[in-house]
């Protein structure tokens, strides 16, 4: 379907503008090492999307689950891959994320309701790996209202191994709109 073509899409150009970064060295060009030069900072984990203020993704009105694939994004910010498992924590902070986000830009998004959404909050970074994703499942949109915005906070609170969680990196918010598949406005 041309939606999920569409999203795919742009979910490899964004993956696409994360990894080629801003940093421009011998290092990094050859790919000796990732995004964090390893010998000027402590090795971390973080959301790549939680660069962002925020992102943006369509649900179908639906009583059946959704599933939001690539989101939920969990990158080792450090020169080689996790040498062992390294295991990372995730919390829902969608009250405090969507305050703050309303506060910073006047808007009116809504928490998502809790009942209506999971994600898997204990995440694994296997070793020899540089990163992890899990989904978000969305069980049931038709209690929405699609005039308004829904949001999903999420913040990495631990991480064993040595890592430490990266400051600006450490939050992830989605916000979600409820479109009728019927009424052309993607």
């Amino acid at each position: 379907n041309m939606k999920r073509i569409l999203s795919t899409s742009l979910l490899v150009a964004a993956f696409a503008v994360v990894f080629t970064g801003c940093l421009k060295d011998k290092g990094f060009d050859n790919h000796t090492y990732g995004i964090n030069d390893p010998d000027t900072q402590p090795p971390g984990v973080g959301f790549p999307f939680g660069s962002k203020p925020k992102n943006d993704y369509g649900l179908d009105v639906s009583a059946s689950p959704q599933t939001v694939a690539g989101l939920v994004y969990v990158n080792l910010e450090a020169g080689n891959p996790a040498s062992s498992d390294v295991h990372v924590t995730l919390s829902n902070n969608t009250t405090a994320l969507v305050n703050a986000y309303n506060a910073a830009t006047g808007g009116n998004i809504q928490v998502l309701p809790t009942a209506v959404w999971s994600v898997p909050t204990a995440l694994t970074i296997n070793a020899g790996s540089r990163n992890t994703q899990v989904d978000i499942t969305i069980s049931n949109t038709t209690g929405l209202n699609p005039s308004l915005q829904y949001a999903v906070g999420l913040t990495i609170t631990a991480v064993d191994g040595g890592y430490k969680i990266a400051d600006n990196l450490k939050n992830l918010f989605i916000v979600f709109s409820v479109k009728n598949k019927y009424d052309g406005k993607y």
